[in-house]
């Protein structure tokens, strides 16, 4: 580099002096041994600017980048900026909601205690109806104790009759429709039921199917009704034609087709009353005929129907 430096100088130098004091001979050989030299130095030069003008390119460069880079931290400080206030804006909401939620529970801690408060009284209320409820008892039991057992203590007498003291005995009066020592046999049926030996028998005023008609006549302490004899199918028979209705009876062949027997008891029929005028019963028509009624267009007797017909039925129960 200092080689260089001498001979740009001294070609200025003979340059100045073929200038001033006219051409140098020396100078002018010198100038002619260097000028191989002053041809590589231009050439330098001329890389040095093309390295100045790349420099200056990539500086132009960077300062475009960090132009670009000022606007995206710009953006980014606004963002930021943006989500900071967003965020206050969250935090205070859940501060507002905190404070409200800690009102809310606040308000339920003072219902608690006034509910707590209000099983406080209700037990002291409870304890003092237990107390007096001890002493009521005890009252009683003194009172018991102080009172002579009598023979209507254990009301003897049944179905409402009234126990009369008669010396160290008793008498029951009884009410109408029943007799006997204690009030035990019943005379007559209840109302809507219609004796017959010693039967009640009810006929039902509503429709029901076959199966229905047997959980009916069980709510009222009875079943459906069988017939046990000429005088009560007779009994029954009359009945049903004053009505003029379809009655279902106890009977059923749905174990074994044909042989017919009554529900509740299991008893094979012993005496019959089947329909032969005009039908030969029982039929089974369609192969769905499994439960006896006595059937108003059939002179009143016997007849095969299927279960789920709805008509009425008669209950029976035995005159207590």
């Amino acid at each position: 580099m200092e080689f260089k430096v001498v001979v740009i100088l001294s070609f200025l130098l003979c340059t100045f002096n073929d200038n001033v004091f006219g051409p140098s001979t020396q100078c002018s050989v010198e100038a002619n041994k260097k000028e191989p030299e002053i041809t590589f130095i231009q050439s330098d030069i001329n890389v040095l600017k093309d390295n100045m003008h790349e420099l200056l390119k990539r500086v132009l460069s960077n300062e475009n980048e960090i132009s670009l880079i000022k606007r995206e931290n710009l953006y980014l400080t606004n963002e930021l900026e943006n989500k900071r206030r967003q965020f206050s804006c969250e935090i205070n909401v859940f501060h507002e909601n905190t404070n409200e939620h800690q009102r809310a529970l606040n308000n339920i801690n003072t219902e608690i205690n006034h509910l707590n408060q209000s099983i406080d009284e209700l037990r002291n209320s409870v304890d003092k109806l237990e107390e007096l409820q001890r002493r009521r008892s005890h009252d009683n039991i003194r009172e018991c104790i102080d009172k002579s057992v009598t023979p209507c203590s254990s009301s003897p007498c049944l179905n409402g009759g009234i126990c009369t003291l008669t010396g160290s005995s008793y008498n029951c009066t009884c009410l109408p429709g029943y007799i006997g020592y204690l009030c035990q046999v019943q005379t007559s049926c209840n109302d809507g039921w219609k004796r017959y030996a010693n039967d009640c028998y009810y006929f039902s005023t509503t429709s029901a199917t076959w199966y229905d008609a047997k959980r009916e006549c069980l709510e009222q302490n009875s079943r459906l009704a069988d017939a046990t004899s000429i005088s009560e199918i007779k009994f029954l028979q009359t009945i049903a034609e004053k009505y003029g209705k379809n009655f279902w009876l106890d009977g059923t062949d749905e174990s074994e087709e044909g042989v017919w027997v009554w529900a509740t008891s299991g008893q094979k029929f012993t005496v019959t009353d089947w329909h032969r005028r005009t039908s030969s019963e029982p039929n089974n028509e369609k192969n769905n005929e499994h439960c006896l009624n006595i059937h108003k267009d059939l002179d009143y007797q016997w007849n095969d129907a299927g279960c789920s017909n709805r008509f009425r039925y008669i209950c029976k129960k035995p005159l207590m």
